[in-house]
């Protein structure tokens, strides 16, 4: 599968990181235009269909967005995201530890340790789609959600946005979400 890296950020500035990355597959393609002056380049990977952190303009804020073809229907991975009580079981297992649901807050414990508590935004059934809020510790803004589209009868797309304050942080929140990205395609997968 192709992707397109998208970067509103000069280069060298740390941005993209300095990861290897395998040559495009001629097999697949999945493209979107730059932005004017963004750096643009190909990426292949068996898990990663594209993969874009975005500076917007005029505030400290960064958009992630990253998407994983997961070879599951879309029915059975949106049943597995919408109970979003029991990721740590059911979805994300090592990625998060442990999960509580009390009314429309979740707090959540990471496999590096990390804790946080998320508002539950949505669970759209309709749309397959579920939105939350991070809240605390570093983060003075944060909104994510996760969406799922059909690829075919027996494959489904994931695409997770999150928008971060400080944009500091916002490599690690992006390392993140490709780290649990990567979980939910092997438990979906297995």
């Amino acid at each position: 599968m192709t992707g397109v890296v998208h970067s509103g950020r000069p280069t060298g500035l740390g941005w993209p990181p300095p990861t290897a990355r395998p040559t495009p597959s001629p097999t697949f393609g999945h493209s979107s235009p730059g932005a004017p002056g963004a750096e643009t380049r190909q990426v292949t990977l068996d898990w990663l269909i594209s993969d874009a952190l975005l500076t917007i303009p005029g505030t400290h804020m960064a958009s992630i967005h990253k998407e994983i073809q997961v070879r599951q229907t879309r029915d059975v991975a949106w049943d597995a995201i919408r109970d979003v009580g029991a990721i740590h079981k059911r979805l994300v297992p090592g990625f998060v530890t442990n999960c509580r649901l009390e009314g429309d807050t979740r707090y959540l414990t990471f496999g590096n340790g990390m804790t946080i508590r998320e508002i539950i935004v949505d669970v759209d059934d309709l749309h397959y789609r579920h939105a939350w809020s991070a809240r605390g510790e570093p983060l003075t803004h944060h909104n994510a959600s996760i969406q799922v589209f059909a690829e075919g009868e027996s494959a489904c797309r994931l695409v997770w946005i999150a928008d971060v304050m400080p944009h500091e942080v916002a490599g690690a929140i992006a390392e993140m979400i490709e780290h649990g990205l990567k979980t939910m395609k092997a438990t979906l997968e297995g």
